[in-house]
């Protein structure tokens, strides 16, 4: 076993509500290794009085949604002019090399620019 970890961002940019990022798994693991996920976190960056909405989908090499997972968040402090809203979830999910994993910020609305940083870790097996 090898130990995973993976910071990746979503951004999703003025006047859009959702903004996404999708990290190819062959492109993160050798032949016949799979990733298991064992703990995600995330923080969310948002214009003041917006509130998001994280959420993980695993796409299959067609594109199409496995499944989705919505970390549930909570608000933290207000800093540098955002509202920062955070998430910390163990979980268990074991994805093999020719599936797609893909972070999505989707918010209630589009003014300004939000962000969401995802913290995926596990291990390599």
């Amino acid at each position: 076993m090898k130990a995973f970890n993976l910071l990746v961002e979503a951004v999703s940019a003025a006047g859009s509500s959702s903004g996404w990022l999708d990290t190819k798994l062959s492109t993160l693991l050798p032949k016949g290794k799979q990733l298991v996920v064992k703990f995600i976190s995330t923080r969310s960056e948002m214009p003041p009085g917006q509130k998001p909405n994280p959420v993980i989908v695993i796409l299959d090499k067609n594109g199409n949604a496995v499944v989705q997972h919505y970390p549930v968040t909570f608000f933290q402090l207000k800093y540098s002019g955002s509202d920062i809203y955070t998430s910390a979830d163990p979980v268990h999910m074991t994805l093999s090399r020719d599936l797609t994993l893909r972070v999505d910020l989707i918010r209630d609305a589009s003014a300004g620019t939000a962000r969401c940083f995802f913290g995926i870790s596990g291990e390599i097996t």
